[in-house]
C-alpha cells in the first residue's frame, strides 16, 4: 500500500508523520486490493480565527476513489474527523461489494 503525505505552508515532524501514517494505514484491513492513500494537509490563516488546518484524504481502490475533507483548529482534530468520515465511507463501500457478491443468479426461463 502506497501512502503519500503532502503538506503546504508548514513542515511535519517525523513523529507526527508516523502518527498520521499509523491512523491512515488502518484502511488496509478493509480492502485486500487497496491501491494507495493520498493525504494533503494545509495550514491556512482563516479570517479572525487564527490558524486552521485542512486535511484532505483520498483512498484509491479499484474503479473508485473515496474522499474525505475536514478542517479543524489542530491537525490531530482534523485528522481524527477525516478518519471517522473515511471509515464510514469505506465500510459502506465494502458492504456494497459484499452484498453484490451475495446476490443469487437470476433463474433462466
Amino acid at each position: 500500500m502506497n501512502i503519500q503525505i503532502h503538506t503546504r505552508n508548514f513542515k511535519i515532524p517525523a513523529s507526527l508523520r508516523d502518527q498520521i501514517e499509523a491512523k491512515i494505514s488502518t484502511f488496509g484491513k478493509y480492502f485486500k486490493n487497496l491501491i494507495g492513500i493520498h493525504v494533503d494537509i494545509v495550514r491556512d490563516t482563516h479570517h479572525k480565527k487564527g490558524e486552521v488546518f485542512r486535511v484532505e484524504c483520498n483512498v484509491h481502490i479499484p474503479r473508485k476513489i473515496i474522499r474525505g475533507i475536514k478542517t479543524g483548529e489542530t491537525l490531530l482534530l482534523a485528522l481524527g474527523a477525516v478518519e471517522k468520515i473515511l471509515k464510514a465511507k469505506v465500510s459502506e463501500e465494502n458492504k456494497k461489494r459484499r452484498d453484490k457478491k451475495r446476490l443469487p443468479d437470476c433463474p433462466k426461463r
